[in-house]
């Protein structure tokens, strides 16, 4: 099975749609650092962060040679916290794993190192093409992601995915 490895951003950004859960239907494990789950994940709007365990996010760990390269990595990537450092070293260090972040930073170093990554488009789309959201809840999300200011999302992608659904 697939392996989701959640950076902060994109549980923050997706927790804003409220569906987490439905996101949980899909053929995958979705896994969060344990740095990140103690550290950022403080204000998820809908959620309280006990509440992913809850609903079936898992907590990954990183052992001392991974927490080593990831403070490498944050040295070599100075644009990068070391979270996210902690997020990109776990993807390479988990077998078929993705990184899903909404940090554009990482994901281009992510695509450096050659990690798999993508973006909460991506996993939205999933959900919706595997039926784990309908038509009507998945264009409901977009909006609340395009009228959100504090989202940094490709708005020609958005917009044409909210144009698809209402064909």
């Amino acid at each position: 099975m697939r392996i989701i490895i959640n950076d902060s951003s994109a549980l923050i950004d997706l927790a804003k749609t409220r569906l987490l859960e439905n996101l949980l239907r899909l053929p995958y494990r979705f896994v969060i650092p344990d740095v990140l789950y103690a550290d950022e994940l403080i204000t998820l709007r809908h959620y309280h962060r006990e509440q992913l365990l809850d609903i079936g996010f898992e907590l990954g760990e990183l052992n001392g040679l991974q927490i080593g390269k990831a403070s490498a990595y944050s040295r070599q990537y100075p644009a990068l916290s070391l979270n996210d450092c902690f997020a990109l070293v776990m993807t390479e260090a988990t077998a078929d794993a993705v990184l899903l972040t909404g940090d554009q930073r990482l994901r281009r170093v992510a695509e450096q190192q050659g990690v798999a990554v993508h973006g909460i488009l991506w996993i939205l789309d999933q959900a919706y093409e595997q039926g784990a959201v309908e038509a009507a809840t998945f264009h409901a999300a977009l909006l609340v992601l395009a009228n959100d200011p504090l989202t940094r999302l490709p708005g020609k992608e958005l917009q044409r995915r909210m144009q698809e659904l209402k064909k």
